[in-house]
């Protein structure tokens, strides 16, 4: 690739975050996975991918209970960070969560207030002259559906589609949807890893549970297009770079990445494709193969090189091989929904940031339709799952008083976008 390869027509470049909105009975369960998580943080507790670096500068944070409680900061200062994400980092677009559990509290009662904040968002993106991509359910359900069942629930469907439908009449000038964020993962954290409410073990229940995510997409797909017919709809589907390796398990492990890539990313968009005007990734792992996906092995090129505060390696190059097998595989526009890491120090966050972009950049010339990149994210987030000590955002936020401070990786990006305008 020329360095002086421009971004295409059109190409979005911006950033995301997410509204919680958990119901009250969830909260003692809240309670009690904040205790879990912060006893079990430490310097190799990163999902088997090796040691987390630095671990001496969030373990503070991240054995704070209080760290793992979400925290919806950004929902009531979203005017401030979107123009700190215009005029600061140079984005030309933003990914915005609008709450269903907040804007359907009661089943078949619209709170209005929140409905008129979800409307805000956009004209506030819109006047920035930032394009909104408008994501329908980030792992949280109205208190009324989980009671009901939840994800196992087979009404959860119909219900999630007549909110899509409503979202679309409300917010008619989005032009980008994503009906559900990661699929995929929902229903294994809500059942088997028990990460996410109402993290109960049960295979029976997961299973149920995916189907019905697919359902769900598809007819919240079918409710927009009824709605916008020229809305261009997709979900927010994670991708997973799987490394075969060598060594003496060459050839099993050849076997086990090809199941592995098909479980992790072909099924639930295999089930979808026809309800996708676009594809998505969201993409965070590579993941060595060593007899078995997630177990060490040193002839793995996926764990050498720097590494996130989660103690994931980070291989930006690799969303080059995500986004051409998309492309190849599917044969319809590519659009990167998440990319990001937790840097507390934002030492490695330009770095990354600007690799991965230059990956798209290449896939573009060998003919990949990339509609753009979304950073994760665009301020500090507080995940219940992660908690306050891992920073993502190229806006920094002090928990104690809001204040923002930009992070120098997002003038680095603005740089880049920058020299790659014309």
């Amino acid at each position: 690739m020329t360095s002086d390869t421009p971004f295409p027509p059109g190409f979005l470049i911006g950033a995301g975050g997410v509204t919680y909105s958990f119901s009250d009975d969830v909260f003692p369960w809240l309670l009690a996975n904040a205790g879990r998580l912060s006893r079990q943080a430490g310097p190799e507790h990163n999902y088997g991918l090796g040691p987390v670096p630095d671990w001496e500068l969030i373990a503070a944070d991240a054995n704070d209970p209080n760290a793992y409680i979400p925290n919806d900061d950004h929902l009531y200062r979203f005017g401030k960070d979107y123009r700190l994400g215009r005029e600061e980092a140079g984005l030309n677009a933003v990914r915005i969560h609008v709450s269903w559990a907040r804007i359907e509290p009661l089943q078949g009662w619209v709170n209005q207030v929140e409905l008129w904040r979800a409307k805000h968002m956009v004209q506030t993106a819109r006047e920035l002259g930032l394009e909104p991509v408008v994501v329908l359910l980030h792992f949280a359900l109205p208190q009324w559906a989980a009671e009901r069942g939840g994800l196992a629930d087979r009404r959860i469907a119909a219900d999630f589609a007549r909110f899509a439908g409503q979202m679309a009449a409300a917010l008619p000038d989005v032009r980008f949807w994503l009906t559900i964020n990661e699929p995929e993962f929902y229903a294994l954290q809500a059942y088997i890893t028990r990460t996410l409410p109402p993290a109960r073990w049960s295979v029976r229940k997961y299973l149920k549970a995916n189907r019905h995510l697919i359902r769900m997409h598809r007819q919240a797909y079918a409710a927009v297009k009824q709605v916008q017919p020229g809305a261009q709809i997709s979900a927010a589907n994670s991708s997973v770079y799987f490394d075969p390796g060598g060594g003496r398990w060459g050839r099993w492990n050849r076997r086990v990445t090809r199941a592995a890539d098909w479980w992790y990313n072909r099924r639930w968009r295999d089930s979808t494709i026809d309800r996708q005007d676009f594809v998505t990734c969201q993409f965070y792992f590579c993941i060595p193969v060593n007899g078995w996906p997630f177990r060490t092995g040193k002839h793995s090129p996926a764990f050498s090189g720097p590494r996130s505060d989660y103690g994931w390696p980070l291989h930006p190059d690799k969303l080059y091989d995500v986004v051409m097998d998309l492309h190849r595989r599917y044969g319809k526009p590519v659009m990167v929904t998440e990319f990001g890491l937790a840097d507390k120090t934002d030492r490695r966050r330009g770095w990354y940031l600007t690799e991965g972009l230059t990956a798209l950049l290449r896939a573009t010339e060998q003919g990949a339709d990339v509609l753009g990149l979304f950073v994760w994210s665009l301020t500090d987030v507080s995940e219940g799952h992660n908690g306050e000590a891992f920073r993502t955002g190229l806006i920094g936020i002090d928990w104690d008083t809001g204040q923002r401070q930009m992070r120098p990786s997002a003038h680095v990006l603005r740089s880049f976008i920058q020299s790659k305008t014309h």
